[in-house]
């Protein structure tokens, strides 16, 4: 319908200028299972939802160690179009759910064990590990 865009890529400049994630109602990653094509950490959509925007994304592959369900965003199985659409529709037909999800889910973010420094310490850690 007329409110729900496929915007394609965007490089970080233009994200950060145009404040994309910020304004939109939900980020919506609904990738599937498929050969030889794996999707990694999942940081786009953890990127959303630290902007604030609710985050709905597929639970496969790499995905799940980005996104936690129920704590920094909501993991739909994939390969289930009844679920995403009812998913998606309960959440973009209740604006007081779906704002208070998008807070909590961004504090939850914004918590030590998503900062930036519990980060870098955790490579640190994997690094001298290796070494």
């Amino acid at each position: 319908n007329k409110n729900v865009f496929h915007l394609g890529a965007f490089s970080d400049d233009q994200l950060l200028v145009t404040s994309l994630l910020t304004h939109a109602d939900l980020f919506v990653m609904p990738n599937l299972k498929s050969p030889n094509d794996f999707e990694g950490f999942g940081l786009v959509a953890l990127e959303a939802a630290a902007s604030g925007t609710l985050t709905v994304a597929s639970n496969v592959d790499g995905i799940p160690s980005a996104i936690q369900h129920g704590f920094n965003g909501i993991l739909v199985e994939p390969g289930q179009p009844e679920l995403w659409v009812s998913t998606l529709e309960k959440l973009l037909n209740d604006d007081e759910i779906r704002e208070a999800k998008s807070k909590e889910f961004q504090d939850n973010i914004m918590k030590d064990q998503f900062s930036w420094d519990s980060m870098a310490h955790g490579y640190l850690k994997i690094f001298r590990k290796v070494i």
